[in-house]
């Protein structure tokens, strides 16, 4: 799938509609909430071909090596999130492609349900499959049939082709009072701000669309979701502290090279990639939406 290059200089932020401004390395970043986007969005027949070739090998982002045993180790982190939230009910996890978590989910009593481009090879026929995504408005909704205590989305939102329409979808499944529950690569951090680069997070075809907290906020709000619940994201306590180290370093030494030389700084930040690369987690609850003034 090819992702045309652009000559414009400015688009309309697909989250909050405000100004993006075009950077030389392709992704447009809007002023107002901080998010980034690719100019021209892929046709949707182009990522579902994309992504059943990609959904064949995925093995979780990172390296090949130990990446079974990376995928058990996240599977197992989502249970523990779903449990803190709810010990049970209907359950809905979009884009699983490789990752054993339903497997998880259902084992630990959750009614499961799986939504995918293609059914995942490794999961069991007891759990329901859903063969469709989160790019047509309206289309898991009416395949499903009913809301779900629990929605997980997890590393989905980046690569959706509208994320509005993606977003709708999430709420429109969730159930009142239920949780939606997700993560997504993290572009608000001290190091986004000011490392020595852009975000390495941006990389289309694969992530076209990188929310910032204040932007899934809005968005989520627009839909009658709150936020209860938001974190770094990390497997364990070594993790973290390694991956949000870089983070701070790289931070630290764009401050310090923007303090000196301003020019300087905005042009290593237009021509390199910077190798913070932090994940955040996100626990949305669908509310009534009368509180909203909606009907």
């Amino acid at each position: 799938m090819k992702i045309e290059s652009s000559n414009i200089s400015e688009i309309k932020c697909r989250i909050c509609n405000g100004r993006a401004i075009v950077k030389s390395w392709g992704g447009a970043m809007c002023i107002g909430c901080g998010s980034i986007s690719v100019t021209h969005l892929p046709a949707e027949d182009e990522l579902a071909e994309y992504y059943v070739k990609f959904n064949e090998d995925y093995h979780g982002g990172g390296r090949y090596r130990n990446a079974d045993k990376r995928q058990n180790e996240y599977a197992n982190e989502y249970l523990k999130l779903i449990i803190a939230m709810r010990r049970q009910g209907n359950l809905i996890d979009i884009g699983t492609s490789t990752n054993p978590f339903p497997i998880y989910a259902a084992k630990a009593g959750y009614a499961v349900t799986v939504a995918d481009y293609i059914r995942p090879n490794k999961l069991p026929l007891q759990i329901r499959f859903i063969q469709g995504t989160l790019n047509k408005a309206g289309d898991l909704v009416s395949k499903t049939g009913m809301f779900y205590d629990i929605v997980t989305a997890f590393a989905v939102l980046e690569h959706c082709r509208n994320p509005l329409v993606a977003i709708s979808e999430l709420s429109s499944l969730c159930s009142y009072k239920g949780f939606i529950i997700l993560t997504t690569p993290d572009i608000d951090s001290f190091a986004d701000q000011y490392a020595l680069g852009h975000t390495p997070w941006f990389y289309p075809p694969e992530h076209i669309h990188l929310i910032s907290k204040k932007g899934m906020i809005l968005a989520f709000k627009e839909r009658c979701c709150e936020l209860v619940y938001a974190r770094k994201f990390e497997l364990n306590k070594l993790r973290w502290l390694a991956r949000y180290g870089v983070c701070f370093i790289e931070g630290l030494i764009g401050y310090s090279t923007r303090l000196i030389n301003a020019k300087y700084w905005e042009k290593l930040r237009e021509n390199r990639t910077s190798k913070s690369a932090g994940i955040r987690l996100f626990v949305f609850s669908k509310e009534d939406n009368k509180k909203y003034g909606q009907r």
